[in-house]
């Protein structure tokens, strides 16, 4: 059996605690077909996680630091939360491995990095933290003017998922303007009151500066109802296709 958990510190919690207890494999959810393609799979966000935590307390001991109110957990939540965005490929075996000695050595054993699998953990998540603040100060952006909506266009090279984190940043420095980020993958726009990332390979033509335009027009009209409300928003119309964060 397969156990699968998503990208979000509460899923891979769980799914530490369910291995625990029964010893199945662990593998995300976005993983490639790999060794585990012929085995049965559950996904860890379909069962009940109180029942995993009272099977768990039962079995190994309470854990004494998961509280919402807990400092420390605070910190470790952020922690893994900010690791999770890294593109690299060890990073659900070091997530893994810090969880499960935060459950048998406390909190303070990793956050007090005191193991090697903890200082990578560490590592990781300040590589994500620094590339979020290093492309919200230092990244160009040009202004764009679009049937009256102003947008302002940039391109940096994504080395984790914090296009969407990025761009919430700019959004609250530069209020009154659309904004664009181009990354090799994705294309980050925040329109309004909608943030949208769209996957490149599955636009139909490659977004420069110079052809934004027209591809923002047809967007626009295929996927925004131009009908204004009483309260003189858009109304959005989200397709199939799409990807909001």
């Amino acid at each position: 059996m397969v156990i699968k958990f998503g990208d979000n510190f509460e899923s891979i919690f769980y799914a530490v605690l369910f291995n625990n207890i029964s010893g199945y494999f662990l593998q995300p959810q976005n993983a490639p077909e790999n060794l585990f393609k012929d085995e049965p799979a559950q996904n860890i966000d379909n069962l009940d996680w109180q029942k995993i935590l009272i099977e768990h307390t039962q079995r190994f001991g309470p854990v004494k630091w998961l509280s919402p109110g807990n400092s420390g957990f605070h910190q470790f939540k952020i922690l893994v939360t900010s690791a999770l965005r890294s593109w690299k490929g060890f990073k659900y075996k070091a997530i893994i491995d810090v969880i499960n000695q935060a459950l048998k050595y406390g909190l303070p054993y990793v956050l007090n990095k005191e193991s090697d699998e903890a200082k990578a953990l560490f590592n990781l998540a300040n590589e994500v933290n620094s590339e979020i603040e290093k492309a919200s100060f230092s990244l160009g952006l040009i202004p764009l003017e679009i049937n009256k909506d102003k947008f302002l266009f940039g391109e940096f090279n994504e080395e984790s998922q914090v296009g969407d984190l990025v761009i919430d940043k700019l959004r609250s420095r530069y209020f009154g303007y659309n904004l664009i980020l181009k990354t090799a993958r994705y294309l980050y726009i925040a329109y309004k009151d909608q943030n949208l990332r769209l996957e490149l390979n599955t636009l139909p033509l490659e977004i420069t500066m110079d052809n934004f335009a027209k591809f923002w027009q047809q967007f626009y009209k295929d996927n925004f109802l131009e009908k204004k409300q009483d309260n003189g928003m858009l109304k959005p119309i989200m397709t199939q296709n799409l990807s909001f964060t």
